[in-house]
């Protein structure tokens, strides 16, 4: 667990995992879902994997998370795409001034709102991450935002995410596919009632119109946190080797670390 201070001088709280036996490793920044949400101490199955394969994995209580008070949850109001995404890179670059990772080699990995902040990573930071993945993540913010009001009244969204149609327009990753540099892979499950998956389809063609390197895999009966053991299972085979492809990095046997894959620093 650490502490930074975000630029604009809010102090926030994070979570560096480390792989064992890497001095210097890449890192993986996992943003959470939510986002009216929180990363915790406790056990992630993401986070475990990606450390047994030899990645740092960063996650960031940027602000509008849980936990850490009301002050602290409602500073994230009508911040999509603005300082709860600038919390993110500020936690790396905290993590860079730490010297423990190598965050010239990093890739941004994330489900649910940390899908929508990994495609937003992908225009508005394109040089910082080597790829991106978005797990069920909201492309179109108009069109998730009439989704989310169909299924009745939302006081989280009412609260803190814009209704200005121009604001929706710019703060969606599908209208900026020509921005992107690095290549994305896009996940989503077809039983997802919260997140529809036709958001990583116009995410998917938008940026195969602008001639990016993506990928899509949707799953039939994926949910939006892809439950389903065979599709959870498929995702993380899938993202391991995507990560693999464009995120080399020496290749730790699992049979030679101890049980606990992490190591937690101050």
């Amino acid at each position: 667990p650490f502490d930074f201070q975000a630029r604009d001088g809010m102090q926030l709280h994070g979570y560096l995992t480390l792989p064992f036996g890497s001095d210097y490793p890449p890192l993986v920044l996992l943003p959470h879902g939510g986002p009216f949400a929180r990363d915790s101490q406790y056990f992630d199955p993401f986070v475990q994997m990606l450390a047994s394969r030899g990645y740092a994995i960063l996650q960031v209580n940027f602000r509008g998370s849980t936990g850490y008070g009301k002050q602290y949850r409602i500073a994230g109001y009508k911040e999509w795409g603005k300082k709860m995404q600038t919390d993110l890179i500020d936690g790396l670059n905290w993590v860079k001034a730490s010297k423990l990772v190598d965050t010239q080699n990093a890739c941004i990995v994330g489900g649910s709102y940390g899908g929508y902040a990994a495609l937003t990573a992908g225009y508005q930071t394109p040089d910082m991450f080597k790829c991106v993945v978005s797990i069920a993540g909201t492309a179109n913010m108009k069109s998730s935002l009439f989704h989310w009001h169909r299924w009745g009244s939302n006081n989280y969204i009412d609260n803190a995410v814009t209704g200005d149609e121009r604001e929706l327009k710019k703060m969606s990753p599908v209208n900026h596919a020509a921005e992107f540099i690095s290549p994305v892979l896009l996940i989503h499950g077809k039983a997802d009632t919260v997140v529809s998956f036709r958001q990583s389809e116009a995410m998917y063609k938008a940026l195969k119109r602008a001639k990016k390197e993506v990928e899509i895999q949707l799953y039939q009966y994926g949910t939006h946190g892809l439950n389903d053991p065979g599709s959870l299972k498929h995702s993380m085979t899938l993202i391991e080797s995507f990560l693999a492809k464009h995120l080399p990095v020496d290749q730790i046997d699992p049979r030679d670390q101890p049980s606990m894959t992490s190591a937690i620093y101050p």
